[in-house]
């Protein structure tokens, strides 16, 4: 199948996504075709773009409230994968077998979880089930999803950030 320009693929990562999609943490297949939406497509800088990147990767472990390393390591180790990827795709005409293997490799590490919690992060988070969620997405991405709002816990925060205003204003 011929592409267009209208849908650009990108080789080994499909086509380039403007959002990090997905119910889970991001893969690092889900974060690299976000960064070359940003590279590609809009013509960014590799830096411009990885710090996009981050930024929206960084937006979902928020929301699946996980502590994250600080965005400079985390642009570190996008940059890491990208060079990855581009030394792959340098060698992607050999026909040589452990470029081959290489490859394949890379491919089955694109639906593994871009981790980018801190090294402490099961010690110092207090709730059971976003302990367990991260274990599970570390273990395989697609066995949970982050659906719908839990409701008894948004109620817990926003009687606290009453109780926190009400003192404030005492």
């Amino acid at each position: 199948m011929a592409t267009t320009r209208n849908s650009p693929k990108v080789w080994l990562l499909g086509k380039p996504d403007r959002d990090i999609v997905g119910s889970g943490l991001p893969t690092n297949g889900a974060v690299l075709r976000n960064f070359m939406y940003h590279h590609q497509e809009e013509g960014l800088t590799v830096v411009d773009s990885a710090s996009m990147t981050i930024d929206a990767a960084l937006v979902v472990w928020a929301k699946a409230r996980i502590p994250t390393q600080r965005k400079d390591s985390a642009i570190r180790k996008l940059r890491k994968l990208f060079d990855q990827y581009n030394k792959l795709k340098d060698s992607r005409l050999l026909q040589s077998e452990p470029a081959r293997m290489k490859e394949e490799q890379f491919k089955c590490d694109l639906d593994e979880l871009f981790d980018i919690s801190t090294k402490d992060a099961l010690s110092v988070m207090n709730n059971e089930e976003d302990k367990a969620f991260l274990l599970m997405q570390r273990e395989d991405t697609s066995s949970s999803s982050m659906c719908g709002i839990d409701k008894s816990l948004a109620q817990k925060e926003s009687r606290k950030n009453l109780r926190i205003a009400q003192a404030a204003a005492k």
